[in-house]
């Protein structure tokens, strides 16, 4: 036998002194450098989209729904944040005049940023920024234990501006997920009267306008802003009982045909928007897909009923309303701030109670400050008296619905990363799959009020997780809330031009205070912060 396996012998130990050291040295180092980079650990991980679960296994919407009816669920909560607020300020947002607010800033900002936090207080974290859209502003902070004379600073500046939520968990980075959801569940328990609710680190730009802008039609923002002609056809929030009474009836009687006005459109209807247009009483063919232009509106207006009804004369608003000067002393003129023609001029200066108007322009009509804040061209009772009160069902101010669940910022579909110098290193153990559900970045994003809830809830059900924006993708994925992408919240710092910031709703990475309050003012200066 041995005979047999000698020459085998022979030839391995002769293929074994040909290999050199450091051929073996190098194997064995490359090993190692695929290892530290994860090369082998992406072999090992676990397809997402086919067998993705995390702790709390199951369905948990049961017991959420039990927590908030205030009974005892059938499973108790497997991570509760049971720190104790150092500062609560729980009447921050109550006792005001406001039934509700209308949104809440939230600020993670680390213990020592002093100057931060003073820079948002007096750029975008000022709360009467508009006097007719309350808001507030809070700055989620963490602890460290070991720096009395920290500690001290801090209580000085909560008690001077009152607006600090301080938990005693240790302040780090990677703490903020314990951070974030503090916040969570400071709105729960003290503030939970607002409509929305807005989270942002202190290195980030951020203009109330247009975040004010963008969660009044977040699917078309900024579109509809820059074309408004777009909300009438697109805007998904609209029903038919809201169209229907936007703006003002017109009403033809044999005695009265003179003091009423009723505003066209002359833009494309939508498909919905036809259908309820052929079924009112005096409409005619019209060409299909136009509203009827002057000379059709005129015709139609000769040869309508006089003996219409309120509800068959309700046509839509205009963004962009048609002019008309009546010839009859009685009827009304439509303001609008473009030259007028010399009829016009002539018609207008006959007209009782009308003045110069620098000779060739007629008066422009006087907007609110929320109104010029989102860039609505409603008109104030003064300057045109015939239009009625705004509402919440006409086309330029309709709110989204209270149930609403939006979850909206920047939104990421990545993969862990897995090799070990990463910051962001995540081990198998830690989580076994290939990809994360698509969270939102951290650095600023929106919550409805009833996201919030139910996200904070859902958390509670949610096997913690150190970074912060993944943590709230797992929680929405158990919640079954989609988070929404919008390219204007930038979880980069977007190159500043004066020009193209525009409808920047947030822009991260402005760690210099003073850079972030030039910036803030320049935008507001030119009304778009």
């Amino acid at each position: 036998m041995y005979c047999l396996l000698r020459p085998c012998f022979q030839l391995s130990f002769r293929l074994a002194t040909r290999i050199k050291l450091k051929h073996v040295c190098a194997s064995v180092a490359l090993i190692m450098v695929l290892d530290f980079f994860g090369a082998f650990t992406h072999l090992f991980e676990i397809t997402y989209d086919e067998h993705f679960i995390y702790p709390f296994d199951g369905d948990v919407h049961n017991f959420v729904e039990q927590i908030r009816h205030n009974e005892k669920p059938d499973v108790s909560p497997i991570n509760e944040y049971n720190y104790n607020y150092t500062f609560d300020v729980r009447n921050k947002c109550s006792g005001n005049e406001y039934q509700s607010l209308k949104i809440v800033f939230i600020v993670k900002s680390a213990i020592d940023h002093f100057d931060r936090r003073l820079a948002i207080r007096n750029s975008w974290g000022f709360e009467k920024r508009f006097f007719d859209v309350p808001t507030r502003t809070v700055f989620l902070l963490g602890v460290r234990p070991d720096d009395e004379e920290l500690q001290s600073k801090v209580q000085i500046e909560a008690a001077k501006y009152k607006d600090i939520v301080q938990a005693d968990f240790v302040d780090s980075y990677y703490n903020n997920t314990i951070k974030t959801m503090m916040g969570f569940k400071w709105v729960v328990n003290y503030c939970s009267t607002s409509k929305f609710y807005m989270f942002a680190d202190d290195d980030v730009y951020v203009s109330v306008k247009n975040v004010l802008r963008f969660i009044r039609n977040p699917t078309y923002y900024p579109d509809y802003f820059r074309d408004t002609r777009k909300l009438g056809g697109h805007k998904r929030e609209i029903k038919e009982s809201d169209m229907l009474n936007i703006s003002v009836p017109l009403h033809l009687t044999e005695n009265n045909q003179n003091n009423t006005l009723t505003i066209y459109r002359g833009q494309r209807a939508t498909v919905k928007e036809k259908i309820l247009m052929r079924r009112k009483p005096g409409w005619t063919h019209h060409n299909k897909t136009k509203f009827p232009d002057e000379q059709e509106i005129k015709a139609t207006m000769d040869s309508a009923s006089t003996n219409v009804s309120e509800s068959q004369t309700t046509h839509w608003a205009s963004p962009k309303t048609k002019l008309e000067v009546f010839e009859k002393p009685n009827s009304t003129i439509l303001s609008r701030n473009k030259r007028a023609t010399a009829k016009e001029k002539i018609a207008m200066r006959r007209k009782p109670g009308w003045t110069n108007h620098e000779k060739t322009k007629f008066p422009s009509p006087t907007l609110q400050e929320s109104e010029r804040a989102f860039g609505v061209p409603v008109y104030t009772s003064k300057s045109m008296t015939s239009l009625s009160k705004r509402t919440k069902r006409q086309v330029f101010d309709l709110e989204l619905p209270e149930d609403v669940r939006l979850f909206a910022g920047f939104v990421f579909v990545s993969s862990p990363h897995r090799h070990r110098s990463s910051k962001w290193y995540v081990s198998l153990k830690e989580y076994p799959y290939h990809l994360w559900p698509p969270y939102v970045t951290a650095g600023a994003y929106v919550l409805s009020k009833e996201a919030l809830l139910d996200m904070y809830y859902t958390s509670l059900y949610t096997k913690h997780f150190r970074f912060d924006d993944i943590f709230l993708g797992l929680v929405a994925k158990k919640a079954e809330i989609e988070p929404f992408h919008c390219e204007e919240f930038h979880f980069y710092k977007k190159d500043y031009t004066k020009y193209n910031y525009k409808y920047v709703i947030s822009s991260h990475g402005y760690g210099d205070p003073q850079e972030l309050l030039d910036i803030w003012n320049e935008q507001k200066a030119l009304g778009n912060a």
